[in-house]
């Protein structure tokens, strides 16, 4: 009987993680919609100032940081879901 206590608190840090992994991907899929509205957002601006090569510029700079902040992201995600699934394949 003294078995089953370890099993049961071993469950416990594996349900634990688990909550752990997907409240990060909650925020980094929140993190990614952020980005794309701000790429889409951007772009819209980049249409407005099509004339104004000094803004366009700008803004084709800013659109750049964010590509590079999402792409950053989506690899975060990735790993992140990489390891939930594992952890789920764990229990």
């Amino acid at each position: 009987m003294q078995a089953a206590p370890p099993k049961k608190a071993a469950g416990s840090r594996g349900n634990r993680a688990q909550q752990a992994a997907k409240k990060q991907l909650t925020i980094c899929e929140t993190a990614i919609a952020r980005l794309e509205a701000d790429i889409a957002r951007l772009d819209g601006e980049m249409a407005q100032h099509a004339c104004d090569a000094e803004k366009l510029n700008e803004l084709y700079r800013q659109q750049q940081d964010v590509q590079k902040q999402l792409e950053q992201e989506m690899e975060r995600w990735e790993q992140l879901s990489l390891q939930a699934e594992e952890q789920e394949n764990e229990v």
